[in-house]
């Protein structure tokens, strides 16, 4: 045997065998060894080719990879927009390591929340594009993986999710991103998490080590540039919070004062239905006025946009039988469902939902003095964030004190209305009884029936507008049915000749007057049918 060295390390054993026993001489000892320090030379020579061959692969993936970080570099330097130097990051990240399902979260340190900036999946996310959009998750331990590398400060993978992975927060991200596996790089800038770089790698091998470090020093290259811009967003969000409160404020001003010049209901619905179209984009919106005395609500406006009318006879029972609307008026509390079940839903939600075609609900309480006085409600065809529900509730507050005051006004009103009728019908009471004695004391001291007939005639025509009249009277020995008095169109000549010749058999002529005097009851026609 005779070792291979490679310098004062042992390389490799160069081992003889023979079949018989074979005695060797110092020449070919000498020989051998010569050999050995042959196949030693050509050992380390291939060794060294192959030191070359991956430090040159290594200088080369180190040139790429520099190249990468230099071109991240530049952008994040170059754009003031938080998607554009994401967008670049997960270009490089799939191009060069094949890895898949972006997401670009930003801490917000003033309200410790994270949202979405940026993001790109290979998936039709469809309603998880509007959750990407608007949602702000608490950096709490519910939020689960996420929380746990924010606190640790280091990348979390998991290349195969296992059962028992339920964090809500887990969760919501893991569906609406459709991941099957998961890597989280915390983004830190002076020991401070400002945001966090998450894929889901579609290959199915584990990411090696290595791998893990180049994606980590990709992240860190763009960690700077995610601050300044997310502080850039951030601003830009503040200056359009302003702008959007200014004139928040000048619409609730202009409410205030229509509120204060109109004593219409229904036009200061339309008011704050058209701000909040305008303001909020809400659809679909409706005025409910609470009825304490009969226990329900009043529908007292819809948006003229939708181009339809409540039932004249709708109303929402105050009970469980009166679904969501009853709720809100119980709890007082403002209701907002994304997604209106249907399955057992009350009469009211079906008919509201039948009527205006909406599958979402926004239901806001008006309140005075700790009661609900109405409720204003819209099916929003869109995701609504907690801000525009708050914009909304305020300016439906501006106007909850002069909806009191304006149904107030309306009771009256309506009070005012129904005494002046009950006035009016004992006024024609009194009159009707004046007139019926006049009748009877006529009528017992005259036998002149046509006298007596024109005073009845004068009063029905002036009480119920009644022009054109007969007295009937029945011969019970001919059975017949003969005029004795009558009003109307016809001239005094031809009056007399109907009087005269007019009659109607009784037996045998069929009609109301025949059926009239068989049932002995009245009979009333309110349109009579032309043949």
């Amino acid at each position: 045997m005779f070792p291979l060295m490679d310098g004062d390390t042992m390389a490799a054993l160069l081992n003889l065998t023979t079949r018989e026993r074979v005695t060797f001489s110092k020449e070919q000892l000498s020989q051998l060894s010569i050999l050995s320090e042959s196949l030693s030379g050509i050992i380390r020579m291939n060794g060294l080719i192959r030191d070359v061959k991956e430090q040159s692969k290594r200088a080369e993936e180190a040139r790429k990879e520099t190249d990468i970080l230099a071109n991240l570099a530049r952008t994040a330097n170059e754009s003031e927009d938080l998607k554009d130097v994401s967008q670049t990051l997960f270009d490089h990240l799939r191009l060069s390591m094949g890895l898949d399902h972006f997401c670009l979260f930003v801490v917000d340190q003033d309200s410790s929340e994270v949202y979405s900036a940026a993001w790109e999946t290979q998936y039709q996310l469809g309603e998880a594009e509007d959750w990407l959009k608007t949602v702000r998750l608490k950096l709490e331990p519910e939020l689960g993986t996420l929380y746990r590398t924010y606190q640790k400060k280091k990348t979390t993978y998991i290349p195969r999710f296992v059962e028992g992975f339920s964090s809500p927060g887990d969760v919501l991200i893991v569906e609406k991103l459709k991941l099957t596996s998961v890597l989280q790089v915390p983004l830190i800038i002076n020991d401070e998490v400002i945001g966090f770089f998450v894929c889901g790698p579609r290959r199915t091998l584990r990411l090696s080590r290595e791998e893990i470090r180049t994606v980590e020093r990709y992240c860190n290259q763009v960690a700077g540039a995610v601050q300044a811009t997310a502080l850039l967003d951030t601003s830009r969000r503040a200056q359009q919070q302003a702008e959007a409160a200014r004139e928040e404020t000048e619409a609730l001003a202009r409410l205030s004062r229509q509120a204060n010049e109109t004593t219409d209901l229904t036009t200061l619905s339309q008011g704050v239905f058209d701000v909040l179209r305008d303001s909020l984009g809400l659809d679909n919106q409706g005025l409910f006025l609470v009825d304490d005395t009969e226990s329900q609500l009043i529908p007292v406006h819809l948006d003229k946009n939708t181009g339809k009318e409540w039932d004249q006879s709708f109303r929402v029972p105050l009970e469980p039988e009166g679904g969501t609307l009853f709720k809100t008026w119980q709890r007082r509390k403002t209701t907002y469902l994304p997604r209106l079940p249907l399955q057992g839903a009350s009469e009211s939600d079906l008919y509201i939902v039948r009527e205006l075609g909406i599958n979402a609900v926004l239901q806001i309480p008006l309140i005075v003095t700790d009661r609900v006085v109405a409720i204003f409600a819209c099916g929003p065809t869109r995701p609504l964030s907690r801000e525009e529900i708050k914009s909304a509730e305020r300016y439906c507050q501006q106007i909850a004190g002069a909806v009191r005051v304006m149904a107030l006004l309306q009771a009256t009103q309506e009070a005012r209305e129904e005494a002046d009728l009950a006035r009016l019908q004992a006024e024609a009471a009194s009159e009707e009884t004046e007139t019926l004695s006049a009748l009877a004391k006529q009528a017992n001291e005259t036998s002149n029936l046509q006298s007596l007939c024109a005073r009845l005639f004068d009063h029905l025509e002036k009480q119920f507008g009644i022009q054109k009249q007969a007295l009937f009277v029945v011969d019970n020995d001919s059975h017949e049915l003969a005029p004795v008095a009558a009003r109307g169109y016809l001239t005094t000549e031809q009056r007399q000749q109907w009087l005269d010749q007019f009659r109607i058999n009784l037996k045998k002529d069929p009609g109301t007057m025949s059926s009239t005097y068989k049932r002995q009851k009245s009979f009333y026609i309110k349109q009579i049918p032309r043949t």
